[in-house]
């Protein structure tokens, strides 16, 4: 199977962008003479009629231009017309992991190109997409979309690039000379067989918390769990995540963290769905299983796997730079903790406070209480994550005025809350209890919550 080697590092950089301006020169304004294409400006314009206009000859795969592995067979293109489409075609061994990248310059970026990869089958089907890189909102320095991909089969792959604004239907296609790229492929890396708990594929060894290291999982049979360690370097936090958009694989990634024998959490279905998250990682070597959440395996049962560390006032793509504050057992007794309020401005002039915790329950029936002060007449919500950044936790959340129990509920809606629009007590005081109702506990069983009063 593929053989396993160290990932590289990548920097990153924030995913924003200006709005793109609309190319109005036209698609056939150059009337110069020609006899043949190279008469005309390169990846621009084509001869037609011993006319130069606008236009490639690449658009369809039958034109595609023939892609070579290495950086140093990089290949440049142009969407200099509306909608265009450049097709490149790359012949693959098969059981290979590639990583497919375009270069942008800062002119091209000034001008407003934004391209987007897609990665087609022989027969024209769909195996992979990406626009930026897949680890939202982070993206790979010195390069616009990064695509990494498995290829079962050996064989004709396709690959195109468009800009974002002809990709997607709502936006107005922007395009001209100055929308100039480079592609190429690369290897990219992955599991190896066989492997086991006590022999795991390779070792992730993340430096720092500016670094995404990558590998990719292929379940090779139908039950198959690949182990892989990981090495952080302090005390830092830790996350995994998997890509969106490749359906050419019928994966539903299954990853599992461990120190050791003790299970830290368990994620199905990452990516739009969420991350794999620790949050009290230290210094020292942890272990990955990555495996199909639905059993089954085979050459088209691959995804790859993104993973990080972030020191805790680094700011995260979900939870921003909140801190939050951490429970302290013994609390079974008593009013627990007493929170601190945090005033948050909105962007349309509105204001509210937030309370934010994070625990665990450490035992069958922990209770862990909070105290906040609120003012009366605000209304108070209340959201927990658990299971969308790999807890196993099962919650009951309570909201008290002394022994009066104001609300409970142990099923969260879409949006994580489990209690909204709760009226304050005329008492300025409230206790927040944090139960778990599931049947495991322990280190996998976290939580992180947060009162909203406004």
């Amino acid at each position: 199977m593929r053989g396993f080697m160290s990932w590289w590092c990548v920097g990153l950089v924030a995913c924003n962008g200006d709005p793109k301006p609309v190319d109005t020169t036209g698609d056939d304004d150059d009337t110069e003479e020609c006899q043949e294409d190279s008469d005309c400006i390169p990846l621009v314009e084509i001869c037609e009629e011993g006319s130069c206009e606008r236009g490639d000859r690449d658009d369809e795969f039958e034109d595609a231009t023939l892609l070579f592995l290495g950086e140093d067979r990089a290949e440049a293109g142009v969407l200099a017309t509306r909608n265009d489409v450049d097709s490149y075609v790359y012949e693959s061994l098969g059981d290979e992991w590639v990583s497919i990248r375009t270069v942008v310059d800062a002119d091209a970026i000034d001008a407003g190109l934004d391209t987007v990869l897609v990665l087609h089958q022989a027969n024209g089907a769909v195996h992979a997409e990406i626009d930026d890189f897949p680890v939202w909102p982070f993206r790979v320095t010195g390069f616009d979309s990064v695509l990494y991909a498995y290829l079962p089969t050996a064989g004709s792959w396709y690959i195109t690039v468009q800009d974002a604004s002809s990709y997607y239907e709502d936006r107005d296609p922007a395009f001209g000379e100055a929308f100039e790229y480079d592609v190429l492929v690369r290897e990219a890396f992955g599991t190896q067989e066989t492997d086991a708990v006590d022999n795991p594929s390779g070792t992730l060894d993340l430096p720092d918390g500016d670094t995404i290291l990558t590998l990719g999982v292929v379940i090779d049979e139908p039950g198959d769990v690949d182990h892989v360690t990981i090495i952080t370097p302090g005390e830092e936090l830790l996350e995994v995540w998997s890509a969106v958009g490749i359906p050419g694989s019928d994966a539903i990634p299954l990853v599992s963290l461990y120190a050791g024998d003790e299970l830290l959490g368990t994620k199905t279905g990452m990516g739009e769905e969420g991350y794999l998250s620790w949050f009290e990682s230290t210094a020292g070597t942890y272990r990955l299983e990555a495996a199909d959440a639905s059993g089954t395996g085979g050459p088209g049962t691959w995804f790859p796997m993104f993973v990080r560390t972030y020191q805790p006032g680094d700011v995260h793509p979900f939870f921003s730079d909140n801190t939050y504050e951490l429970e302290l057992e013994p609390n079974d007794t008593g009013d627990g903790i007493t929170l601190t309020a945090d005033p948050v401005e909105t962007t349309g002039g509105g204001s509210y406070e937030a309370f934010r915790l994070q625990g665990r329950v450490d035992a069958a029936g922990d209770v862990d209480p909070y105290r906040v002060g609120v003012t009366p007449g605000d209304l108070l919500s209340v959201r927990c994550w658990t299971d969308r950044f790999g807890s196993e936790a099962l919650l009951r959340v309570t909201l008290s005025d002394g022994g009066t129990v104001l609300e409970s509920s142990e099923v969260p809606d879409d949006d994580d809350f489990f209690l909204a629009d709760v009226p304050a007590p005329t008492t300025g005081e409230a206790t927040l209890t944090i139960e778990g109702v599931g049947p495991t506990f322990g280190a996998a069983d976290w939580y992180r919550c947060a009162l909203f009063a406004e």
